[in-house]
C-alpha cells in the first residue's frame, strides 16, 4: 500500500485540485518542489502538516521498473522519448547497472529520503516519514487522529502492481551493490 492508496483516502480533505488544475502539483514531486509551490502561492509551508511514506530501497527499485515498462534504453513509458516497440527488452539487473553505473543517476521515483523529503542542506522539510512496510496498520491511523478527520483507518489498497513480491529474487550481487551505494 503506498502513497495512491493514501491519496485516495485523503484527497476528498485537501484542496489540491487547483494545484493540479494549475499544472502545480504531481503526485511524486519532492518536498523541495513543494516547498517552492507553496512559496509562488504565499502560503505558509510550515503551517501545513506534510508527510512521505518511504519504501525499502530495493523493493522500491523493483516496483519502479515493473511500473515504468521501460524500453531498451532504459527509458519508462512516460518519458517522451520512450519507445513502445522495444518495451520489456531490457532486464532489470540492466536497467538497475544502466541507471546506478552507466549513468551514476537513479531513475525519477527512486531517490532516497534526504533528497525526497529534505532541502539541499539535508534538513527534513516535511513533519513526518512513515515506511511503507507497516504503514496501514500502525502509521496511517497516526495521520487521521492527528488531522482529527473522524474517518476510517482502513486503508484501501490501490494501484498495486503483479510481480513476484519478493523483491530479493530480482537481484544478484552487483544490482544489489548498486542500490545500497545510492
Amino acid at each position: 500500500t503506498g502513497s495512491t492508496s493514501v491519496r485516495k483516502v485523503l484527497d476528498p480533505f485537501s484542496d489540491h485540485q487547483e494545484l493540479i488544475d494549475r499544472n502545480l502539483y504531481h503526485d511524486h514531486w519532492t518536498a523541495r518542489q513543494y516547498k517552492k509551490v507553496f512559496q509562488d502561492l504565499e502560503l505558509d509551508w510550515d503551517s501545513f502538516y506534510k508527510f512521505v511514506n518511504i519504501r525499502n530501497p530495493w523493493d522500491k527499485y523493483v516496483s519502479n521498473f515493473i511500473f515504468s515498462k521501460p524500453d531498451a534504453k532504459g527509458l519508462p513509458f512516460y518519458n517522451s522519448a520512450y519507445d513502445k516497440n522495444t518495451a520489456g527488452f531490457i532486464s532489470f539487473k540492466d536497467w538497475v547497472v544502466l541507471h546506478l553505473e552507466v549513468n551514476e543517476y537513479p531513475p525519477q521515483g527512486c531517490f532516497r529520503v534526504d533528497q525526497f523529503a529534505a532541502d539541499a542542506q539535508g534538513n527534513l522539510l516535511v513533519d513526518d516519514v512513515f515506511p511503507i512496510e507497516g504503514f496501514t496498520s500502525v502509521d496511517f491511523p497516526k495521520i487521521i487522529e492527528r488531522l482529527n478527520l473522524g474517518i476510517s483507518n482502513d486503508l484501501p489498497v490501490a494501484n498495486t502492481t503483479k510481480r513476484d513480491k519478493n523483491y530479493q529474487n530480482y537481484y544478484d550481487n552487483k544490482t544489489k551493490a548498486l542500490v545500497e551505494k545510492f
